[in-house]
Protein backbone atom coordinates (compact mmCIF):
# COMPACT_ATOMS: atom_id res chain seq x y z
CA UNK A 1 0.00 0.00 0.00
CA UNK A 2 1.27 3.46 -0.99
CA UNK A 3 -1.58 5.56 0.95
CA UNK A 4 -5.00 4.62 -0.40
CA UNK A 5 -3.56 2.94 -3.03
CA UNK A 6 -2.43 -0.64 -3.60
CA UNK A 7 0.15 -1.53 -5.50
CA UNK A 8 0.43 -5.54 -6.96
CA UNK A 9 3.83 -6.71 -7.39
CA UNK A 10 3.60 -9.04 -10.36
CA UNK A 11 6.27 -10.64 -12.01
CA UNK A 12 5.25 -9.76 -15.41
CA UNK A 13 5.89 -5.77 -14.14
CA UNK A 14 7.84 -5.96 -11.42
CA UNK A 15 11.86 -6.95 -11.06
CA UNK A 16 14.42 -7.55 -8.72
CA UNK A 17 17.92 -8.32 -7.64
CA UNK A 18 18.83 -9.76 -3.94
CA UNK A 19 21.75 -8.07 -2.35
CA UNK A 20 23.50 -11.38 -0.52
CA UNK A 21 26.50 -9.03 0.77
CA UNK A 22 25.53 -8.01 4.19
CA UNK A 23 27.40 -10.55 6.33
CA UNK A 24 28.42 -9.27 10.17
CA UNK A 25 27.85 -5.49 10.87
CA UNK A 26 29.68 -3.77 13.67
CA UNK A 27 28.19 -3.78 16.11
CA UNK A 28 29.38 -3.67 19.86
CA UNK A 29 33.33 -3.20 20.36
CA UNK A 30 35.40 -2.25 16.76
CA UNK A 31 37.62 -5.48 16.16
CA UNK A 32 41.28 -4.04 15.09
CA UNK A 33 41.84 -3.44 11.68
CA UNK A 34 44.35 -6.10 10.86
CA UNK A 35 45.15 -6.08 6.70
CA UNK A 36 42.53 -3.89 5.82
CA UNK A 37 44.50 -1.14 7.97
CA UNK A 38 47.17 -0.34 4.92
CA UNK A 39 44.19 0.74 3.41
CA UNK A 40 42.22 2.95 6.02
CA UNK A 41 40.52 6.31 4.98
CA UNK A 42 40.40 5.31 0.99
CA UNK A 43 37.56 3.27 -0.02
CA UNK A 44 36.68 3.71 -3.84
CA UNK A 45 33.84 1.69 -4.99
CA UNK A 46 31.23 0.47 -7.37
CA UNK A 47 28.10 -1.93 -7.19
CA UNK A 48 25.99 -2.55 -9.73
CA UNK A 49 23.42 -5.22 -10.62
CA UNK A 50 21.18 -4.66 -13.18
CA UNK A 51 18.53 -6.30 -15.39
CA UNK A 52 17.48 -6.41 -18.71
CA UNK A 53 14.71 -7.60 -20.67
CA UNK A 54 15.96 -11.41 -20.93
CA UNK A 55 19.34 -11.07 -18.98
CA UNK A 56 20.84 -9.64 -16.18
CA UNK A 57 24.65 -7.94 -15.50
CA UNK A 58 26.33 -7.93 -12.38
CA UNK A 59 29.92 -5.52 -12.30
CA UNK A 60 31.75 -4.70 -9.02
CA UNK A 61 34.71 -2.92 -8.82
CA UNK A 62 36.88 -1.65 -5.69
CA UNK A 63 39.50 0.20 -5.94
CA UNK A 64 42.90 1.99 -3.55
CA UNK A 65 43.77 5.09 -3.40
CA UNK A 66 46.36 4.08 -6.50
CA UNK A 67 43.62 2.84 -8.38
CA UNK A 68 44.52 -0.55 -7.93
CA UNK A 69 41.98 -3.58 -7.95
CA UNK A 70 41.20 -4.96 -4.79
CA UNK A 71 37.74 -6.52 -6.07
CA UNK A 72 36.19 -6.79 -9.55
CA UNK A 73 33.30 -9.07 -11.28
CA UNK A 74 31.73 -8.62 -14.53
CA UNK A 75 29.36 -11.49 -15.44
CA UNK A 76 26.05 -11.32 -17.78
CA UNK A 77 23.42 -13.97 -16.55
CA UNK A 78 20.82 -15.56 -18.65
CA UNK A 79 17.45 -16.87 -17.58
CA UNK A 80 18.62 -20.30 -17.80
CA UNK A 81 21.37 -19.50 -15.42
CA UNK A 82 24.06 -19.30 -18.02
CA UNK A 83 26.81 -16.72 -17.06
CA UNK A 84 28.95 -15.39 -19.67
CA UNK A 85 32.38 -13.81 -17.90
CA UNK A 86 32.48 -9.87 -19.44
CA UNK A 87 36.38 -9.43 -18.50
CA UNK A 88 38.09 -6.35 -16.81
CA UNK A 89 35.62 -4.22 -16.27
CA UNK A 90 36.91 -0.30 -17.26
CA UNK A 91 34.83 2.40 -15.46
CA UNK A 92 34.79 6.21 -15.93
CA UNK A 93 32.40 8.45 -13.83
CA UNK A 94 31.46 11.44 -14.32
CA UNK A 95 31.49 14.22 -10.92
CA UNK A 96 29.00 17.29 -10.35
CA UNK A 97 31.49 19.89 -10.27
CA UNK A 98 33.24 20.24 -6.78
CA UNK A 99 31.24 17.53 -5.99
CA UNK A 100 32.00 13.44 -5.86
CA UNK A 101 28.61 13.17 -6.85
CA UNK A 102 28.61 10.53 -10.04
CA UNK A 103 26.12 11.76 -12.25
CA UNK A 104 26.92 9.31 -15.25
CA UNK A 105 29.32 6.72 -15.73
CA UNK A 106 30.52 4.37 -18.42
CA UNK A 107 31.75 0.77 -18.03
CA UNK A 108 33.30 -0.74 -20.62
CA UNK A 109 33.05 -5.01 -20.81
CA UNK A 110 35.47 -6.69 -22.75
CA UNK A 111 34.21 -10.32 -23.01
CA UNK A 112 37.19 -12.64 -23.50
CA UNK A 113 36.98 -13.73 -27.20
CA UNK A 114 33.81 -11.37 -27.78
CA UNK A 115 33.49 -7.70 -29.19
CA UNK A 116 33.71 -4.58 -26.09
CA UNK A 117 31.05 -2.79 -25.57
CA UNK A 118 30.42 -0.10 -23.67
CA UNK A 119 27.27 0.61 -21.10
CA UNK A 120 25.97 4.12 -19.65
CA UNK A 121 25.10 4.32 -16.68
CA UNK A 122 22.72 6.95 -15.39
CA UNK A 123 21.77 7.04 -11.33
CA UNK A 124 18.06 8.46 -11.05
CA UNK A 125 17.27 8.59 -7.38
CA UNK A 126 20.01 8.82 -5.20
CA UNK A 127 20.00 7.42 -1.54
CA UNK A 128 22.57 8.66 0.70
CA UNK A 129 23.15 5.18 2.92
CA UNK A 130 25.19 6.15 5.53
CA UNK A 131 22.64 8.53 6.57
CA UNK A 132 19.23 7.25 8.89
CA UNK A 133 19.82 4.01 8.24
CA UNK A 134 22.11 2.28 10.89
CA UNK A 135 25.27 2.15 8.87
CA UNK A 136 27.25 3.67 11.88
CA UNK A 137 27.31 7.57 11.42
CA UNK A 138 24.13 7.81 14.22
CA UNK A 139 25.95 6.98 17.13
CA UNK A 140 22.76 5.76 18.62
CA UNK A 141 21.75 3.95 15.80
CA UNK A 142 24.22 1.20 14.50
CA UNK A 143 22.52 -2.21 12.91
CA UNK A 144 21.70 -4.74 15.35
CA UNK A 145 22.23 -1.91 18.35
CA UNK A 146 20.03 -2.80 21.04
CA UNK A 147 17.25 -0.05 22.02
CA UNK A 148 15.77 -1.30 24.72
CA UNK A 149 12.70 -3.98 25.90
CA UNK A 150 10.12 -1.89 23.96
CA UNK A 151 9.52 -0.84 20.34
CA UNK A 152 11.66 2.50 19.25
CA UNK A 153 10.72 4.43 15.93
CA UNK A 154 12.25 8.11 15.75
CA UNK A 155 12.92 10.41 12.46
CA UNK A 156 15.39 12.08 11.36
CA UNK A 157 15.43 15.10 8.63
CA UNK A 158 18.11 16.96 6.74
CA UNK A 159 17.49 19.76 4.25
CA UNK A 160 19.91 20.37 1.34
CA UNK A 161 21.61 22.13 0.68
CA UNK A 162 22.77 23.21 4.10
CA UNK A 163 23.15 19.92 5.32
CA UNK A 164 25.18 18.44 2.50
CA UNK A 165 28.40 17.87 4.46
CA UNK A 166 26.20 14.98 6.33
CA UNK A 167 25.30 12.91 3.13
CA UNK A 168 28.54 11.64 2.58
CA UNK A 169 29.37 8.05 2.21
CA UNK A 170 27.77 5.00 0.38
CA UNK A 171 25.08 6.38 -2.38
CA UNK A 172 22.71 3.31 -3.20
CA UNK A 173 20.39 5.30 -6.53
CA UNK A 174 17.71 3.67 -8.72
CA UNK A 175 20.01 3.46 -11.70
CA UNK A 176 19.29 3.10 -15.39
CA UNK A 177 21.54 0.96 -18.13
CA UNK A 178 21.73 1.43 -21.65
CA UNK A 179 24.00 -0.94 -24.35
CA UNK A 180 22.99 -2.27 -27.27
CA UNK A 181 19.70 -1.06 -27.85
CA UNK A 182 19.34 -2.68 -24.35
CA UNK A 183 17.15 -0.56 -21.35
CA UNK A 184 17.40 -1.88 -18.08
CA UNK A 185 17.46 -0.64 -14.21
CA UNK A 186 18.57 -1.75 -11.12
CA UNK A 187 21.31 -0.61 -8.41
CA UNK A 188 23.94 1.57 -8.44
CA UNK A 189 26.22 1.52 -5.82
CA UNK A 190 29.03 4.02 -5.13
CA UNK A 191 31.42 5.11 -2.83
CA UNK A 192 34.44 7.37 -3.48
CA UNK A 193 36.12 8.04 0.18
CA UNK A 194 39.48 9.25 0.30
CA UNK A 195 42.32 10.07 -2.66
CA UNK A 196 41.69 8.02 -6.04
CA UNK A 197 43.03 8.81 -9.59
CA UNK A 198 39.71 9.80 -10.78
CA UNK A 199 39.42 13.09 -9.22
CA UNK A 200 40.67 16.32 -10.63
CA UNK A 201 44.26 17.01 -9.30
Amino acid sequence: MVGDERVEVTPERWQGTRDRSWGIRPVGEPEPPGIQARNAGTFYWLYAPMRFDDHAILCIVQEDEKGRRVLEEAVRVWPSGEEEYLGRPDYRPVYAPGTREVTSATITFSPPGGKPFDLLCTPLLPVHLMVGTGYGLEPGWKHGMYQGPEPVVQGVTYTLPEDAAKMWGMVDAVGRFEYEGNVGYGLYEYWALGPHPSFPA
